[in-house]
């Protein structure tokens, strides 16, 4: 028996959005641990070109705009999940601010998310400690949908305050748009309608009234007609109403949440914004010509495609700019602004051609997909050769490690130095999460095969700081031990190995024969 959840509703008032907030709101980090996909927008790659670009606009800013007092540029970055874009970039930006001898800026960035379980373990966690110390890193709890101030939450040594920025506001907005409440309509020779969703499902599918498997809920879209001004702002209604010139015979998405985050972020900064975005994109009108009713992508939460073009021709109308790279299959990685001018900025302008149009993060991740793919045939060359275009990056290295211990064993080149040396970097950017691969461990395992056994026991111990009682890497860290003749410390970690694994055979011959070593040694 199929239960009508809801009838005839304006997409953006739909209960899928209450459920998607939910959802983040009471899974926190285990959203990313367990179905919400963000490697595409969370590696060092993609990391290392924002931090460019936003280093670029601060420089730009203060060349255009010197003062005797170096600023301070707030940097957002809503919806900030697990937290590991956030220590990527921060990271990168110090990097990169300490190899270039800046000290005439500084930044603040600020991890925004609506679940304060993210907020916690992000906190908590050992990589941030540096970042919240100096009080490079503050933390909000912010609603893009519906707060009005950006509240800054209390460190142990700066007290909660409201932001108030004194420079243009730089956000960062990876797959946030698609998550932002959504209406549809439908344009027909210069008519427009709007769709109205009804959701529906099976009885077994309901627990308590909400749907207990969301792909199961049929989505179905009745057609009203609109009369007047749909919007309580002309600029939101100019937009929609472009579309009955610019488009014939299809469904569109009109991002009234992403719509209203902008004109909210305005109204909060009092500053100019650059938004720099990674999204699943209708980049421009030529992309929406004949579209069905939107399907949702369910992966615990909901998502829809972005209308981008809505968004860029917002920024126009509040003396802004929309860089849009030319389309590639796959993620839009753009930039908005309000207030700013790209092209007035050479620095910026610069990297925005290199990051955006040259080689940008959808190349990376395509090139990626291939490698996922195909990595088990790759020469050491080839391997080292787009781990180092990847910036080294820890999850592209998880992905070919093992592919990459086996041609490291079979040469005795200068690549094998050249990668071991760049390991230190893939273990500097590693942001261990729960339910990721301990690419600590990963890192040991080459060392170790490759008798670098001081420099693995470094890489063990990292790991089982962040993965304690794990039997393997005790055992491991023991047999390093064990072959730099400390007979001591091996006998100790193999001991704690089968402790957790008492059954493991090969742990108790390994405890036998460091036995008789000593034995000999000490008779």
């Amino acid at each position: 028996m199929s239960i009508i959840l809801e009838k005839d509703c304006s997409f953006s008032k739909s209960m899928v959005w209450t459920t998607s907030r939910n959802y983040y709101i009471e899974k926190g980090v285990e959203a990313w641990s367990e179905s919400v996909p963000f490697y595409i927008t969370s590696n060092a790659f993609i990391a290392k070109q924002y931090a460019d670009l936003l280093l670029s606009a601060m420089q730009s800013w203060v060349d255009a705009n010197p003062s005797s007092e170096p600023p301070c540029f707030p940097v957002l970055e809503i919806g900030a999940g697990c937290g590991q874009l956030a220590f990527l970039i921060i990271r990168s930006l110090n990097e990169s601010m300490q190899t270039l001898h800046l000290d005439n800026f500084s930044f603040q960035y600020i991890i925004s998310d609506l679940s304060a379980k993210n907020l916690a373990f992000i906190a908590e966690h050992s990589l941030f400690k540096p970042f919240i110390e100096t009080n490079q890193c503050r933390f909000s709890v912010f609603d893009l949908e519906n707060d009005n101030s950006i509240d800054l939450l209390p460190t142990d040594s700066h007290p909660a305050e409201t932001l108030s920025p004194k420079t243009p506001l730089l956000l960062v907005a990876n797959y946030l748009f698609d998550s932002l409440t959504s209406d549809v309509f439908y344009v027909n020779k210069g008519q427009i309608q709007e769709a109205k969703v009804s959701l529906s499902t099976e009885k077994k599918n309901l627990n308590n009234g909400a749907p207990k498997d969301w792909e199961k809920v049929t989505l179905s879209f009745s057609k009203e007609p609109i009369s007047g001004e749909h919007y309580d702002d002309e600029h939101f209604n100019h937009i929609l109403n472009s579309y009955k010139d610019s488009l014939d015979s299809t469904h569109v998405i009109f991002p009234i949440g992403s719509l209203n985050a902008l004109k909210r972020l305005k109204t909060i900064s009092q500053q100019p914004l650059m938004v720099l975005l990674s999204d699943k994109c209708f980049n421009d009108t030529t992309e929406m010509e004949e579209q069905e009713p939107p399907e949702l992508d369910v992966h615990g939460s909901f998502s829809t495609m972005v209308n981008l073009d809505a968004l860029t021709q917002y920024c126009l109308s509040h003396d802004g700019h929309s860089i849009i790279p030319t389309p590639r299959d796959g993620l839009t990685t753009a930039i908005l602004t309000m207030g700013i001018n790209p092209q007035h900025f050479p620095l910026l302008n610069y990297n925005i051609q290199q990051h955006l149009e040259r080689f940008n993060p959808t190349d990376f991740f395509n090139l990626y997909d291939a490698l996922s793919d195909h990595h088990s045939k790759w020469t050491l060359e080839q391997l080292s050769g787009i781990l180092s275009a990847s910036n080294w990056d820890p999850g592209l290295f998880s992905v070919v490690e093992e592919r990459l211990q086996s041609v490291l064993e079979k040469n005795n080149t200068q690549v094998v130095d050249y990668v071991l040396n760049k390991l230190a970097l893939v273990g500097d950017q590693f942001y261990p999460i729960p339910a990721a691969e301990d690419v600590y461990f990963q890192i040991a395992s080459i060392c170790y095969s490759l008798d670098h056994y001081e420099t693995a026991i470094g890489y063990f111990e990292r790991s089982l700081d962040f993965y304690p009682n794990e039997d393997e890497a005790l055992f491991n860290l023991g047999l390093c031990y064990f072959y730099l003749d400390d007979h001591g410390n091996a006998l100790t970690y193999v001991k704690k190995a089968l402790a957790i694994d008492p059954n493991n055979a090969s742990y108790r011959d390994t405890i036998t024969d460091i036995e008789k070593d000593i034995s000999v040694d000490y008779p």
